[in-house]
Parts: structure tokens; sequence; C-alpha cells
């Protein structure tokens, strides 16, 4: 009976106040104590974006350490574990940077009119605006598995960080169940990957999306703890010809890389694709007069282009941990900058550091290389439970390059 009562008298304190955008962190802290005042077994209304919502799962987007709760024991784990790797990154790995992996745990976020939440996202892509840490993540409810029922309407999502405290903010509903992996800003628009099967590449159909920058702005600020952007935020798919598994914007031009294998050769490539009206409502790609860096290890899950450096995020096939096979990559290619729409990375090789396990999309920002990594995804720890699981977005000294 008292639950009722708290329930309903937190409701019409929340009704009562309309919303308002100025309002916004008094409603993540209310939206909070609502959902925690409803038992699991119960369902209730709340409200998100201003639209009414029927809460059938309770909780929030996880955002704590998920395996190691404090930096020395995932460092103690590390040595264990991958001693030749500790002992590279030791010393290099900047703690006042650290912050977990969200939703590894759990991701809760609105689709339509519910509230959806699962314990079975996969972390993927990240990039860096001038406010936020964007990453995203897909739904895999069984690894391995060929049966589409057990991620049949769950949407993917994005993890919407401060770029200042890195604290989480709110987790953001995609219009799209599919795949979406890497992601990347240009300034101006947020670009996604399309789906990447491979039957998209067999029907010559490969496709990214954006959105405006400014919307994603506007759609954070009026969420709470979770929302959704409707499907009209979102462009039209821009066909491309390549498979987009990962996304890097450089000087107005949208980088798409392809995975090729899960092995160490260097068959992957990246296609620049020059972004036209790019301040415009919908911007579009120049796909007759782009540019191609061959040469990139074929297991690549993410790249980011710096200053006339390219680094490089491959994890390849070696599960075990005494097997190398997880590396960030340093090359030179200022040769683009003089002109040339072509670059082999034959010979451009600078440096090459190797990483834990199941690394994906990086960040390289002034003195430090951000790295998001699946291992710790529910599903991996299932399909795989021995190796290196880490659960946090790893900030390394960028100097380890040099």
């Amino acid at each position: 009976r008292n639950r009722f009562i708290t329930f309903y008298t937190l409701f019409f304190w929340y009704n009562k106040n309309n919303f308002k955008k100025e309002e916004t962190h008094m409603r993540k802290k209310w939206t909070k104590l609502l959902i925690a005042s409803i038992s699991i077994s119960m369902s209730s209304l709340i409200y998100v974006n201003g639209m009414q919502i029927n809460a059938q799962e309770e909780g929030e987007t996880s955002f704590e350490y998920k395996k190691f709760p404090t930096e020395e024991e995932y460092e103690k784990e590390l040595d264990q574990q991958m001693d030749r790797v500790y002992a590279q990154l030791k010393g290099h790995i900047q703690n006042e940077n650290l912050c977990p992996i969200p939703g590894i745990i759990n991701t809760t976020y609105a689709k339509d009119s519910q509230v959806k939440s699962s314990a079975y996202y996969v972390p993927q892509g990240l990039c860096q605006t001038e406010d936020y840490i964007v990453i995203t993540g897909y739904h895999n409810g069984k690894i391995g598995s060929k049966s589409k029922e057990d991620n049949k309407g769950w949407d993917s999502v994005l993890y919407i960080l401060d770029v200042k405290s890195h604290e989480l903010i709110t987790t953001l509903g995609l219009p799209q169940a599919y795949h979406n992996g890497g992601i990347a800003y240009d300034g101006e628009n947020m670009w996604f990957c399309g789906n990447t099967s491979s039957k998209y590449l067999k029907k010559g159909k490969p496709f990214v999306q954006c959105m405006k920058y400014e919307k994603l702005v506007d759609i954070v600020n009026a969420s709470g703890i979770y929302g959704q952007i409707p499907k009209e935020a979102v462009s039209e798919q821009i066909s491309i010809d390549n498979v987009p598994s990962f996304l890097e914007c450089d000087k107005g031009v949208l980088w798409v890389g392809t995975y090729i294998n899960n092995t160490t050769n260097a068959d992957g490539y990246a296609i620049g694709y020059p972004i036209q009206n790019i301040e415009d409502e919908n911007p579009s790609l120049n796909k007759l007069n782009v540019l191609r860096i061959n040469g990139i290890p074929s297991s690549s899950q993410g790249m980011d282009i710096d200053n006339g450096e390219l680094y490089v995020s491959s994890s390849g096939q070696g599960g075990a941990n005494w097997v190398s096979s997880s590396f960030i990559t340093r090359f030179d290619i200022s040769a683009l900058n003089g002109g040339s729409n072509f670059l082999d990375l034959n010979g451009q090789f600078v440096s090459q550091i190797e990483v834990p396990k199941m690394n994906e999309e990086i960040i390289v920002d002034k003195n430090t290389v951000y790295m998001v990594f699946e291992a710790c995804a529910e599903a991996y720890l299932k399909g795989m439970p021995t190796g290196m699981k880490t659960d946090r977005i790893l900030p390394i000294d960028r100097s380890l390059w040099e």
C-alpha cells in the first residue's frame, strides 16, 4: 500500500511539472526515483520525450565496472592473463580518464510505447564530439545463433556520455534493429554504419545513414535516463560501394572501412567519400571522386585519423591470451595530403602496440588513445568464458605509439 502511495505521489508531481526543457536535471533525478518505486512485476506509466510509456521492464542502463571494481584488480588480472600486454601498458593507463563501458550489465532504452531492457547488448562504435562521447551497441541474445528470434524487436542503441566528466547521460534507441557498428562525427552530422551483413554486398546495397548533430543534442536534452531517436530524425539510406564495418570523418571525408576476416593479414581497406552539402539538412556522398587506403589489417574494427596519422584497431583470430591478435597500429598517411587519392600502407608502418582482446573502435584525442571492448558483453562471457574481459573504456597514453 505504501509503495502505491509513493508511486502515485511521484507520478503526479512528475506530470504536473510538464517536463520543461530547463528542468532536464530534475526530470532525470525524479525519473530514477519513480522507477525505483515500482516493483519488478508492476506495469506503470511514465513519460519519455513527452510520450507516455508503458514501463514493462524496470531498471536503467548500467554504468559500473562489471568484472573489476578497481583499477588495481583490473591491472592485476591483465598482468596474470596477458603479462606481455601489461608490461607495455603498465604506467600508461590514464586512470583519471577511466570509465565503465555502459550497458554491458543492462541496457534500457525507449521504443515507441515501451521501455525495453536487456542484458545482451554488445558495445561497438566509439566517437567524440564537442559535447559527448558516443558509443553504439547492438543486441546479441545468443552468440553465434542463426535464429532471428534471439534478436527480434531489439534496436541498436547510442550510449551518450558527457565528454568532460565521462558520466553516462542517457541511452537512446535507434530506429533500426540491425548490427549498428561504426559511428563518426564530421562537425555537423553523426554518421552510422548500415547493416554489415554480407547479403547487402551481394545485392550491391551497402549503405550508411546520418543525422544532424543539433537534432541529437535536442533529443539528448529532452530525454531522461533513456529515450528514442525517431525515424524521421535519421536520413534515408545513403548507398556506398563497400560494406560499412567502421567509420571515421576527417577533413570533410567520410572514411568507410571494411572488415575482411579474422586473420592478421593486410587485405583490408577503407574508402573515403567526400561529404557534399555537409551543412544542409540532407548531406550526400561523392562516389565518383573517392579516396582509398589499401593494406589495412584484415581484422580491423576501427580507425581514427589525426594530423596525417592513421591509427587502426584490429582484433583477429586468437581467442587464447597467449596468441597475439589484438593491436592498435599507427601508419603515416601524410601522402594523401599531397593530392593523391590512393595509398597503400605497405611501407607506411610506424608503430604497433598489442592491447587486450576484442578491441573495437577507438578515439585518438590529443594525448590519449581511447578504446572500447566487446569482451565483457554477456553473450561473449557465455560463449567464450576464458580470456581477458575488459569492462572499461581504456585510455592509454598516446606517447606509446611515438
